[in-house]
């Protein structure tokens, strides 16, 4: 943020020409919450006027571009306790998941 309070957003997502203005908008979005925001698809479709189902497939589109992963998270019981969101500002293919994270119920 510069002095005027302004946020400035010079980001490869952002001249990213094969990205949707959907998916750009919603990943500015997820980038300027708080670290322990509860990043669920019903969170971020609260952030707008568009459905859940309209932020499912821009997300998705952000996951196939390599902006974002979602890791599942399981409970010892074998049940999925939560998602974990990781952002990249650039592009990134082919990267294992953390061992240890913890859910974001």
């Amino acid at each position: 943020m510069n002095e005027m309070g302004q946020i400035l957003m010079r980001d490869h997502y952002l001249e990213n020409e094969t990205l949707s203005l959907k998916a750009k908008g919603l990943f500015s979005i997820m980038l300027i919450q708080e670290p322990t925001w509860n990043f669920t698809v019903r969170n971020l479709a609260e952030l707008s006027r568009d459905g859940i189902e309209a932020v499912g497939n821009a997300v998705r589109e952000l996951e196939k571009a390599g902006y974002v992963e979602r890791h599942r998270e399981y409970s010892p019981e074998g049940h999925i306790s939560g998602v974990r969101y990781i952002l990249h500002r650039t592009p990134c293919q082919g990267k294992p998941a953390p061992e240890n994270h913890q859910p974001e119920n």
